[in-house]
């Protein structure tokens, strides 16, 4: 799920758009009150002060070759070459034995090993180990080209990681509850500053090109406020609408927000009701940036597969004004479990 402002009609008067979403602040923090965010690159040097990116880490390096790099989202999140030594000097990560890199390596490397000495290359792996063990001395092995040393995480690692689940299910149920309690009392504004102050605070942040920190500078925009104050006014159902203007504010799957208003609160709640008050909360940002940019009408567009029912299956493509928006009626959401959008129509 991502955050709103992922959700904005691509229409031509973006301009206009971009305008009802930066509009004057008036709140009562100012950047002056506000503590400064924390720089998420800064490597920690106690357990205490991991987070979640440096046990994937830690977790990844189990068994992971000394000389291979790492790929993909976790080398933009932490400077792993910088960090193996903290978790080498906190006894979490050890380098293997001798013995074990060579339990470790590829068939093809123990294979390429024996052959460049000349010697059988045929068999299961334990045979391929134990002849290695067998007919070479340990330094010309180590200086074979395809032979590895290995990282190996420690007992003490494997601790952290087990009691890691729980620890950060917990931080992120109590961040849930006290955004969700300061929303029951009345205080979106700083409610939506905390949420953009965590995403700020993380090395990837979710949304792409979402300026996290201005916005927790800023505030919530007096549009979403009102937006978000009129759904949670009108409802009978208060967790179900703040969980989804959480979702809304924050970036944050349904699934982890289902997970966190169960351990906060112990209450369960559906998926589709949690979707459903979602798409309308997302569904009035969309028309108010409609009016805001001056635009008439908008589409009506389903997702036509075997599971779109009949009713959004006709309304398919048909153009209506935005004057007349009926959710339920010409507009999604038009059910729970709807997957039903709008598009700006211009003529």
């Amino acid at each position: 799920m991502n955050c709103i402002y992922q959700f904005l009609p691509k229409i031509s008067k973006r301009n206009s758009i971009r305008k009802c979403f930066n509009e004057p602040q008036n709140n009562s923090h100012t950047a002056i009150d506000l503590p400064p965010l924390k720089n998420p690159y800064i490597l920690p040097t106690c357990t205490k002060d991991f987070k979640e990116y440096h046990i994937k880490v830690l977790r990844r390096l189990n068994k992971h070759p000394k000389r291979e790099s790492f790929s993909g989202l976790m080398t933009l999140e932490v400077d792993i070459p910088n960090f193996i030594p903290i978790l080498l000097n906190l006894d979490l990560v050890r380098e293997a034995t001798y013995s074990e890199n060579i339990a470790l390596l590829k068939n093809e490397a123990l294979k390429a090993i024996l052959r460049s000495y000349r010697l059988k290359v045929s068999g299961k792996k334990q045979q391929l180990i134990d002849r290695i063990h067998h007919s070479l001395c340990e330094s010309d092995v180590k200086s074979n080209s395809t032979y590895s040393e290995f990282y190996i995480v420690t007992e003490k690692g494997w601790r952290l990681i087990d009691a890691s689940y729980e620890h950060f299910a917990t931080i992120h149920a109590d961040f849930f509850k006290k955004s969700i309690e300061l929303m029951k009392s009345g205080n979106l504004d700083l409610a939506y500053r905390i949420i953009c102050k965590r995403n700020a605070e993380n090395p990837v942040p979710p949304g792409i090109g979402c300026d996290w920190e201005s916005r927790y500078y800023k505030g919530i925009p007096p549009s979403l406020y009102s937006i978000f104050k009129n759904h949670l006014d009108n409802t009978t159902d208060f967790f179900i609408v703040a969980a989804a203007i959480f979702s809304a504010m924050s970036g944050d799957s349904f699934h982890e927000i289902q997970r966190c208003l169960l351990k906060a609160y112990s209450i369960e709640i559906d998926s589709l009701d949690l979707r459903y008050a979602s798409a309308k909360i997302h569904g009035d940002i969309d028309f108010f940036s409609y009016k805001q940019a001056g635009i008439k009408k908008y589409m009506f567009l389903s997702t036509e597969d075997n599971e779109t029912c009949p009713i959004c299956a006709q309304l398919n493509s048909k153009v209506f004004k935005v004057k007349n928006r009926k959710i339920g009626i010409n507009c999604p959401p038009m059910h729970k479990g709807c997957r039903c959008i709008t598009l700006a129509h211009i003529e």
